[in-house]
Formats: C-alpha cells, structure tokens, sequence
C-alpha cells in the first residue's frame, strides 16, 4: 500500500483513504516521525554529516560516534560512520557500519551503494554486484549507482557493459566527468 502512495499509482481521491488505513493500522507514526525529526536535528549528526561531506571524516567519525551511543537504533548515524570510514578506506569497518545502517531500515539506494564500493574494494565482486544491482533497483536513474555499476565491469573485464553504463550515465549528465574520463580511456 505505501508502494501505491509512493509511486502514485493510486486514484488521487484514494490517497487519503491509503493515508487514514496507514494511520489505523499504525498510530504510532506520527509521534516516531517527530521523533526522527527531533534525532536528526541533533548537533553531533549535524556536525558529522557536514565535516564528512566537507572531505574530513576523521572529524565526522568523532561527532557521529557520540551521536550513535545516544541513539544506537537510528539508522542515519549507522550510515554517516559507514561512508567516513570508507572515506578512509577502512573496508570492512565501513561495510559493517553500512550493513547495520541497513538492518536498522536505512537500505536505500545510498547506503546500498556505499556498501557496495567497500565490497568492490575488498574484493567480494558478488556482494558489490548484489547491493549495486538492489540500490538500482530502488534508483534507476541514479548515476553514481550506474558508475559505480561500469567501474564494478571494468574490474571483471566486461568493458564493453562498462562502456554501455558509462554511456547511460552520460544520457543522463554529458558532463559527468567520471563517465568522461572511463569513456575515454576504454
């Protein structure tokens, strides 16, 4: 049912009776949505999140860790030390961290694809594989999935799928520079 509200296939004027049955069947969504609302307005995320985009996950890593001893189920925190420390290519760190993201109900595209470059990186071309194929799934148009989708090809020699991906992610941005210079080089 929230597949159906999500991705519009519902008649419009049913949408509110999916939304009332949604609330019927869980009343608690409510108070968990201020909740989360509430947890990800806390400083220490915020603060991780901003150094960790800024390039610094060391920094990042010392806010989240914080974060996630107050808040251990929340998934966000899971995932932020998941992406610092495959910022600092500690694979099996970083997989673990994205994995409980994962299993906390943070298994969207993003975190599917971090996960996967952890295991591109250590060498599990299946699992990469999986996660990538899943977060596609999810993101069709995702262009960082599609990348990293022709850079998992390269690695196992199928250079002609890897130049098909990286042709796809030019249709979607001709000045992607990742696509640009595989593009080239392949």
């Amino acid at each position: 049912m929230l597949r159906v509200i999500e991705e519009g296939e519902a008649r419009r004027d049913w949408i509110e009776y999916y939304c009332g049955f949604v609330l019927f069947l869980r009343p608690d969504i409510p108070a968990r949505l201020k909740e989360m609302k509430d947890v990800l307005a806390d400083e220490s995320y915020l603060k991780a999140l901003k150094l960790t985009e800024d390039g610094k996950a060391e920094e990042g890593m010392a806010h989240i860790r914080g974060f996630i001893e107050r808040h251990p189920l929340v998934y966000n925190g899971w995932f932020i030390l998941g992406w610092a420390l495959r910022l600092l290519r500690r694979w099996e760190d970083a997989g673990a961290a994205l994995r409980k993201a994962i299993e906390l109900g943070g298994g969207g595209s993003d975190a599917r694809n971090e996960l996967a470059i952890c295991l591109m990186e250590s060498g599990d071309i299946a699992g990469a594989k999986k996660e990538l194929e899943a977060a596609l799934y999810n993101d069709p148009e995702n262009i960082k999935i599609i990348s990293n989708l022709a850079v998992l090809a390269l690695k196992t020699g199928d250079r002609e799928k890897a130049r098909a991906f990286f042709r796809t992610v030019m249709e979607f941005d001709k000045n992607d520079p990742v696509a640009r210079k595989y593009i080239e080089e392949i």
